[in-house]
């Protein structure tokens, strides 16, 4: 799944998201249980990584069952541009997939 994630000033607080993992096998309505799995935000800026979010340091599991969790607020401090992100799955198995990836654009406060 592809998804733009809403513009936000840098030096402010993004104020989280939530996401859901649904299954694309199953024409994209019956959610993946995350239950047990590692999740992980990447965001990059001209393929060089700039963050790293992961449970319990910065991305928290709401609903294991139903495949929901949220990035945590946190200050934006990266320099205005558009960024690039996906967000990895890693089973108990070990098997490892990207359901969801996009962009984000960090804009420049308005200033006088």
């Amino acid at each position: 799944m592809n998804y733009v994630i809403d513009p936000v000033k840098t030096g402010t607080t993004f104020n989280g998201l939530t996401f859901q993992i649904l299954l694309e096998e199953t024409g994209g309505d019956i959610p993946l249980n995350i239950t047990d799995y590692i999740i992980s935000f990447h965001l990059f800026l001209k393929c060089n990584e700039v963050t790293k979010l992961e449970i319990g340091s910065g991305i928290t599991i709401t609903d294991a069952i139903t495949g929901q969790f949220r990035l945590d607020p946190f200050l934006v401090t990266f320099n205005p541009d558009i960024y690039q992100y996906y967000i990895k799955t890693v089973s108990p198995s070990g098997e490892s997939k990207i359901y969801i990836e996009g962009s984000w654009k960090i804009v420049k406060p308005l200033t006088c």
